[in-house]
C-alpha cells in the first residue's frame, strides 16, 4: 500500500485555485439569473396590459405583499421550468 503524503500548503494553494473559480462561477450564475429574469420580464403575456395579473384572494399579513402577482407568459413559464431543472 503506497503511503499517504499530503502536505498542508499545497491543501492550501488548492483551495485558493477552487475558491477563485468558484467565486468565477458565482459571478456567472449571478449574471445568468439577471439575464434569464429580464427576458422573462421582457417576453410579456399573451394577455392585453391590465388583465394580465393572477388575481388571488385570501387574508395577507400586515406589511407582506398582496397575493396578486403578474401573470407569466409561455416564454417566461418556460425559462422558469428551464431554471427549476437545472437547479
Amino acid at each position: 500500500m503506497v503511503a499517504w503524503d499530503i502536505r498542508p500548503q499545497g491543501v492550501q494553494g488548492q483551495l485558493k485555485v477552487v475558491g477563485t473559480h468558484a467565486g468565477d462561477l458565482e459571478k456567472a450564475l449571478t449574471a445568468l439569473m439577471a439575464t434569464v429574469s429580464e427576458a422573462a420580464q421582457a417576453a410579456g403575456t399573451a394577455v392585453p396590459g391590465s388583465q394580465a395579473t393572477t388575481p388571488l384572494q385570501g387574508p395577507v399579513a400586515p406589511g407582506q405583499a398582496p397575493l396578486s402577482r403578474q401573470a407569466l407568459g409561455p416564454v417566461a413559464a418556460a425559462l422558469g421550468e428551464y431554471l427549476g431543472e437545472r437547479e
